[in-house]
């Protein structure tokens, strides 16, 4: 692999929010509520109503026997749901994203979006996952495709792609120390961007190809859901419901 450029792609305002765990990620929700008269489905309109779904949890990314991604309390594939990460060796489930309210409902869970292959080759050490935060209007500074790369408790928001791209003919291949993105559809020779750990502002590297992946034992490539599993009934709550046994803070709530 040869290294050909280095490029700031993110600015340090979408760095400094995304990195915080707790810093609101606009939704597709916001975007309904602000710009197609939904105002009404927000919670400041105290109308705001969260669903609980009678859906079994399903499987959605499984990286080895004890690491894996599950879609929680969902509507369906296309509406809605909780992404947990899980690790049964360590007994460790963690909340990353989503949720059943009025607006979440309207639209897929932001990782599900995410449609390319994604090859898992880092430790337990490490949690990344994909995520969509998609474009507000004209003037939003935080849309796109991400990878959250979570390492030694810092959270490192690594913009890959635009809001637009759903990963289709792409690859991303996640170590102990760096993402690789590789666009197998661009034109140009340098088709991979590194995004080394620690990382400031989404700074990559372009690189011919990606390196070899060392690890054999990941289930699935991409994060998927199988649409014919549906609830069996519903129920209204005043609250968003999440798995008390999960660690994390919502993002969008």
């Amino acid at each position: 692999m040869k290294a050909f450029n280095k490029f700031t792609c993110a600015s340090a305002t979408i760095f400094s929010c995304l990195s915080m765990t707790a810093c609101h990620i606009p939704t597709t929700a916001d975007g309904f509520a602000m710009t197609s008269g939904g105002a009404g489905l927000t919670g400041q309109s105290g109308d705001m109503k969260y669903m609980v779904y009678d859906v079994p949890p399903q499987v959605v990314y499984r990286i080895d026997e004890h690491r894996f991604f599950t879609l929680e309390n969902y509507k369906d594939c296309d509406h809605g749901g909780i992404i947990y990460y899980n690790d049964t060796k360590l007994g460790k489930k963690v909340y990353l994203n989503g949720g059943s309210s009025t607006n979440d409902i309207l639209t897929a869970n932001s990782s599900l979006y995410w449609k390319g292959q994604i090859i898992y080759s880092a430790s337990d050490e490490v949690l990344a996952y994909p995520v969509r935060v998609r474009s507000l209007s004209d003037r939003a500074t935080n849309n796109g495709a991400y990878i959250i790369y979570i390492k030694n408790g810092i959270r490192y928001p690594l913009n890959i792609a635009g809001d637009m791209n759903d990963g289709k003919d792409t690859s991303i291949q996640i170590t102990h120390d760096a993402v690789y993105f590789t666009d197998n559809k661009t034109p140009y020779k340098y088709k991979t961007r590194k995004f080394s750990i620690p990382n400031s502002y989404s700074d990559f590297t372009y690189l011919l190809s990606a390196p070899e992946s060392n690890n054999s034992s990941t289930k699935t490539t991409i994060f998927s859901c199988d649409s014919q599993i549906i609830p069996s009934s519903q129920k209204n709550t005043a609250q968003q419901e999440i798995d008390p046994k999960a660690t994390g803070i919502q993002d969008n709530d």
